[in-house]
């Protein structure tokens, strides 16, 4: 009698693999789960983080890029942080036959941490000196409205 292996990987004990396929592709969540893996021996160790998005979705996030696994190295981020992950495009260079590497921007706000950027101080009497500002003319054409890039610090 033979051994049915789906008893040992049903859908739902790992999460779905997040693959960053596009610029500005991001994973934003809270940190449940942190491991190493190897693809079932057929690569190098690299870490991978269990992340559940805030739509409640859950990915992996294996750092087989170079500059995600120096990324998540350098932040160290464990369980319980809130981590956000944006995919900004590829280095500009590369070896002949070879992919370039992938960019990444990473921001780990630790478990616990509840300190908001803070806002500018505004002094009263220098606000309530302040003329209002002139509203500036019509642009003659409007250009196509830039979109800015996305930042991990913005999404977190």
């Amino acid at each position: 009698m033979g051994i049915n292996w789906d008893d040992f990987d049903s859908p739902g004990d790992y999460p779905a693999p997040f693959k960053f396929r596009q610029p500005n592709d991001t994973v934003v969540g809270e940190v449940y789960y942190v491991r190493t893996t190897d693809f079932g021996g057929t690569a190098e160790k690299v870490p991978e983080i269990w992340v559940r998005l805030d739509d409640g979705t859950e990915v992996g996030v294996a750092a087989s890029q170079v500059n995600l696994r120096r990324l998540l190295c350098q932040h160290r981020p464990a369980v319980g942080d809130r981590i956000a992950i944006v995919y900004t495009g590829d280095a500009t260079s590369a070896k002949a036959g070879q992919s370039p590497a992938k960019l990444f921007d990473v921001v780990v706000r630790r478990a616990g941490d509840t300190t908001a950027p803070a806002a500018p101080a505004v002094d009263p009497v220098t606000l309530a000196n302040t003329p209002a500002p002139a509203p500036p003319p019509p642009p003659a054409a409007a250009p196509a409205p830039a979109t800015p890039p996305v930042t991990a610090d913005s999404l977190i």
